[in-house]
This record gives C-alpha cells, structure tokens and sequence, in this order.
C-alpha cells in the first residue's frame, strides 16, 4: 500500500470537483466501461472524497477525480455566463485560480470550455 496522501480542497476546489462528482452515471461510463473498476468500488472512492482531507494514495479515489477534472462540463459555459452578467468576472477570476490549484494539486487538466 501506498504512504498515505490527504489533500484538502479550497470551497472553490471542491464545487469545480463536486460538479462531476454528483454525477455517478458519467463516473461509471467512465470509469466502469474500461473494466479497470467496478460500479461498487466507484461509488466507494466517491464516499471517500471530501474536501477537508482525500487520501490520494488509494488508486480508485485518485481516478475518480481525475476524471472529475479531464471530463470536467463546469467551464464550458463560464465565459458566456461572464458576458450575460450571470457571473461577475471577479467570481470567473477565483474560479480560474481555484482550477489552477487543482491542476497542481492533482497533476491534471481541466477544460476551459
């Protein structure tokens, strides 16, 4: 077993996170359907993701969120959101930030649109 490897999300992290995370169809799609995982062991990492401490050590929780990043929907529409005046451009602004820290957090990716 991996040494173990806790990880707390800012608020901002964590909404980016959660936006996929409630989202246990498209986990599964994901995540079952290459056979590496089971529906069973999904829906496990994912009771284990919480913002104040995620063990990043075990290998289900950690491509669970790496695909709550990669496959990410939340920024697709920020830009138009910023235009409409649905969201103020300093909200768009943290939001970036708080996707940069993921990005470095959890060595990932995370689409602008």
């Amino acid at each position: 077993m991996l040494p173990s490897e806790t990880v707390r999300f800012s608020a901002l992290e964590w909404e980016i996170i959660e936006h996929r995370l409630c989202m246990s169809d498209c986990l599964h799609d994901a995540l079952v359907d290459d056979g590496q995982y089971t529906v069973a062991q999904i829906d496990a990492a994912c009771a284990a993701i919480n913002p104040q401490d995620t063990d990043l050590s075990n290998p289900v929780v950690r491509a669970v969120l790496v695909d709550c990043c990669d496959s990410s929907t939340f920024f697709s529409g920020l830009q138009d959101a910023v235009a409409t005046g649905e969201v103020s451009p300093r909200r768009a602004a943290a939001l970036r930030r708080a996707r940069a820290g993921l990005m470095r957090k959890l060595g990932v990716s995370i689409p602008l649109v």
